[in-house]
């Protein structure tokens, strides 16, 4: 039962770290926001693969606390109904490390109701420390690839490319 897609449905991603993210207060529900990610060619029943590398430097709980971070996403339709996005399992942070977020979801009727997913990092009792991530990757199938861009991210490098060449 392989199934592999390739295309990249999450958009402006790269396969260099983000920058920093350090707006952290020891609360709850501290989001990074990563960026949308497409439905478009999904249907119901399909498999999808997720997966993130993720890095985080001088973490430091809150007192009493376990820091923890998962991915997950709103519906630009659905929001935070039974269409939102998958949520993966919680990770345990503690110093500083790197992490790989890899897991599938089933897409169903919900899902399909949006045009796209807002996608972030969640972290729960981060008093301090830095977070970063790359690869994104959101594809058909139910094994990941090598991270690529997405097919509209790189038109629109060639589209700006274009732009700039003399006309004749």
């Amino acid at each position: 039962n392989l199934s592999i897609g390739g295309r990249n449905l999450a958009l402006n991603t790269s396969s260099s770290y983000s920058d920093p993210f350090t707006s952290f207060d020891g609360g709850t529900n501290k989001g990074a926001s990563i960026t949308k990610v497409l439905t478009d060619g999904l249907s119901v029943g399909d498999t999808i693969t997720i997966r993130l590398i993720y890095k985080y430097d001088n973490i430091v709980a809150t007192d009493g606390q376990i820091a923890q971070a998962w991915t997950q996403g709103d519906g630009n339709v659905t929001y935070w109904n039974t269409g939102s996005f998958f949520s993966s399992a919680k990770k345990t942070l503690s110093g500083s490390g790197e992490i790989e977020f890899l897991y599938n979801g089933i897409i169903n009727s919900e899902h399909l109701k949006n045009e796209y997913w807002n996608t972030q990092i969640r972290h729960e009792y981060v008093a301090s420390g830095s977070v970063q991530w790359k690869m994104f990757k959101v594809e058909k199938g139910n094994r990941a690839t090598d991270w690529t861009p997405a097919p509209e991210d790189t038109n629109n490098i060639i589209n700006d490319a274009i732009k700039d060449l003399p006309t004749i």
